[in-house]
């Protein structure tokens, strides 16, 4: 109990010493931002661990101070996914190769924070493929092609990250058959487009199968099967 009472006056006294040091730290984190946004990175992760590496009764204060900073960083760590969310464009868009800059950057500044850049990388490829398949739809008479260029070239800008990388192996594989699924439609459609009269004819020879004799069908294809 004594302990425990001791603990919390030196709590009391490390409040009333560092009052006021959260601007300190604040400043930090907006400096680092200005520099280079990705630093939030390490900072989230290193944060979070020495958070939940610390006994709250050991150090109260510190602990309410450095989860006000993890907030801060992490509303700072989310203006770089809203950035991806605005972007439309047509043809290859911008944050598709970009992406590739940002998540070997990442890699780069991991420092032991797996788990906070695969969130992150969930959160943005989730708004990237969602905002294209929108913009795919602007023009749906090209919409296969949109989705055709754009998920070729996020697999081709990430080939060699997706060998290493748990996480983005997922979305490599994601890209791969969304686009087969835009390249099978997208041919469908081709063939429909070149072979539609051809298509037409048959139609109509079966239609009147049912209704004409065997001799009479002859009759009407022989025209064509001289061609």
């Amino acid at each position: 109990n004594n302990s425990s009472a001791d603990l919390g006056v030196l709590n009391e006294c490390l409040q009333e010493m560092l009052d006021g040091i959260q601007e300190d730290f604040y400043a930090i984190v907006d400096w680092a931002f200005k520099l280079d946004p990705l630093s939030c990175i390490p900072m989230h992760g290193i944060t979070d661990r020495y958070i939940a590496g610390q006994k709250t009764e050991v150090a109260g204060y510190v602990s309410v101070l450095l989860d006000d900073l993890e907030s801060r960083i992490t509303i700072l760590f989310s203006r770089v996914e809203k950035y991806e969310r605005n972007v439309k464009q047509v043809g290859v868009v911008p944050y598709i190769p970009r992406f590739s800059q940002l998540a070997a950057r990442m890699e780069q500044y991991i420092t032991g924070s797996r788990d906070l850049v695969d969130q992150a990388y969930t959160k943005i490829v989730t708004i990237m493929f969602v905002t294209l398949e929108k913009i795919a739809q602007v023009e749906p008479k090209y919409a296969d092609i949109v989705l055709l260029e754009n998920y070729a070239a996020f697999q081709h800008s990430l080939y060699d990250l997706a060998n290493v990388v748990p996480t983005l192996a997922k979305y490599y594989h994601q890209a791969s058959e969304a686009y087969e699924q835009a390249c099978s439609r997208h041919i469908n459609l081709v063939i429909y487009i070149h072979f539609e009269k051809l298509f037409q004819f048959a139609r109509k020879i079966e239609e009147q199968m049912y209704n004409m004799s065997p001799e009479e069908v002859s009759t009407a294809i022989w025209p064509f099967t001289s061609i």
